[in-house]
């Protein structure tokens, strides 16, 4: 309980007394190690993560976030070992990809790399409600006021359980679904159907070895402004993820050299070093209203912060299987 409510430091000498009688528990070994890394103490976070998994090899959250602090830590070939193992067990994991993909672009590895993550082929883009005018243009009014007027809008949020700094979110649209809403799901679900007829199974490809069958959608509003954004992250219980988006203001422009306002994928996040990844690698996109982009859910993506007036307004959603092929 301390832990979650962000009193790390103190949740410490409760778990330093409960090992001293118990230290071949590994998930209080791992409840040590997790607070340690979220601490900034990663190095010490190492040892307790190796004695957990000597004790109990299938915690599959702790050797993902062992991944996570060898990285943090720079130590490359200890964290591509591990992404491997954790891919050969739980093949398709999210985290695991996107942790894999990082350690595979520290250590070098580009062709490793753009075999997980497919940088020329990502994302896709689409405009499901056709060109600007008076049709789609009512649409996206009431999509903003539904946002805006919806029972989950917030201004205040747990910033280690959501990738949006500053700025506005309605957590669930699809929770009480207004008219509007669900003619967008509609749209959408459509778009990523066509998507995944598109896509041939590839065995040799980690994530697109399997195909959905059938998929539920999670859908939120994010209204930013200026200098809020959203910062780098993956949607780890996503398959394929994307955004829509609804409004873009004049000054998240194609001309400004900064790409304010932008897209950006590539671009580790999660309290990574960002040079883990190769900028080579970093890919940016200019948002547009009526403009929808899909993307595999590993893939690090994040927007740039912009100057300017005028609301940035957007709907991200995630394809959560429920059954494959």
């Amino acid at each position: 309980l301390l832990a979650e409510n962000g009193r790390e430091a103190y949740s410490l000498p409760v778990l330093d007394s409960f090992l001293a009688g118990q230290p071949a528990h590994p998930r209080a070994r791992v409840a040590r190690a997790n607070a340690l890394q979220h601490l900034g103490r990663v190095a010490d976070s190492l040892p307790d993560y190796e004695a957990a998994l000597a004790q109990d090899p299938k915690l599959r959250a702790a050797r993902s976030n062992y991944l996570l602090a060898l990285l943090k830590a720079r130590r490359v070939e200890p964290a591509m070992a591990q992404g491997r193992m954790l891919l050969d067990g739980h093949p398709g994991d999210i985290r695991a990809l996107a942790l894999y993909a990082t350690a595979a672009s520290a250590a070098g590895a580009a062709d490793v790399y753009e075999h997980l993550v497919r940088p020329d082929d990502w994302p896709r883009a689409a405009t499901p409600f056709g060109e600007a005018g008076p049709e789609r243009d009512a649409l996206h009014d009431q999509l903003i006021a539904d946002i805006r007027n919806h029972p989950t809008f917030t201004r205040e949020w747990d910033e280690n359980r959501r990738a949006i700094r500053g700025g506005a979110v309605a957590l669930d649209l699809l929770q009480s679904p207004t008219e509007a809403v669900l003619r967008f799901e509609a749209a959408i679900r459509a778009a990523v159907d066509g998507l995944i007829d598109s896509l041939a199974t590839d065995p040799a490809d980690p994530w697109r070895f399997r195909r959905p069958k059938r998929y539920d959608f999670v859908m939120w509003g994010n209204i930013l402004d200026g200098p809020s954004h959203q910062s780098s992250h993956i949607h780890n219980l996503g398959w394929l993820s994307g955004v829509y988006y609804v409004a873009i203001p004049d000054s998240i422009a194609a001309a400004d050299p900064d790409h304010g306002g932008w897209i950006e994928f590539g671009r580790p996040g999660y309290g990574l070093p960002e040079d883990l990844v190769a900028p080579e690698h970093y890919r940016l996109h200019l948002p547009e209203a009526g403009r929808a982009f899909f993307f595999p859910s590993h893939y690090w993506h994040g927007t740039r912060p912009y100057r300017g007036t005028g609301e940035r307004v957007s709907i991200a959603y995630d394809v959560h299987v429920t059954e494959w092929q």
